[in-house]
């Protein structure tokens, strides 16, 4: 566990079919320990886990430290905002496939499961993304309401798509 100077080197010796679970977080231990525990409890276990402090929290360093072996926990020097965090996280990433999973979120177990069985390596600019359950105490909303299309536009899909917006998520909508 330590402030970010400078990034580390290349990775070496990368297992295949490595996923890299990136979270960056600001000043909320209780939410990205939850979200942590959710990636670690992946029932696909080649994956690593990198949260990305936007700033320097010993809050969030000592709840996470010495928590596993997958877990690979940073701080910026200073606080530059969470693309900038979740920007270094995938820089010090070593795996071949990026998760992205906010501080405040939690994962399926089967998730990256699901979504690897979907990975060609021979396509490795390829995205795979999947369906969210937002929980509303005992009710359950699931955006996008229904599977991609074969041949639809995946931006038309996540971006423009009335279900899938939730207040300035998107950049454009009709119910919003």
């Amino acid at each position: 566990m330590s402030v970010i100077t400078e990034l580390p080197p290349f990775c070496s010796d990368v297992e295949a079919g490595l996923v890299s679970v990136v979270i960056p977080t600001y000043r909320r231990p209780q939410e990205v320990l939850r979200a942590v525990e959710t990636a670690l409890a992946q029932t696909y276990r080649a994956l690593e886990v990198i949260v990305v402090s936007d700033g320097v929290h010993a809050e969030t360093r000592a709840i996470l430290e010495g928590m596993d072996s997958r877990l690979r926990y940073y701080e910026l020097a200073q606080n530059s905002g969470p693309a900038e965090a979740r920007n270094v996280a995938v820089r010090l990433s070593c795996g071949e496939w990026i998760a992205f999973l906010d501080d405040d979120d939690e994962m399926m177990p089967t998730k990256i499961e699901h979504q690897m069985r979907l990975a060609d390596r021979a396509q490795p600019k390829r995205m795979i993304a999947c369906r969210v359950v937002y929980r509303h105490g005992v009710r359950d909303d699931i955006h996008p309401e229904r599977p991609i299309g074969a041949d639809e536009d995946v931006a038309d899909y996540i971006l423009l798509r009335p279900g899938c917006c939730r207040g300035l998520e998107c950049f454009r909508c009709n119910r919003c």
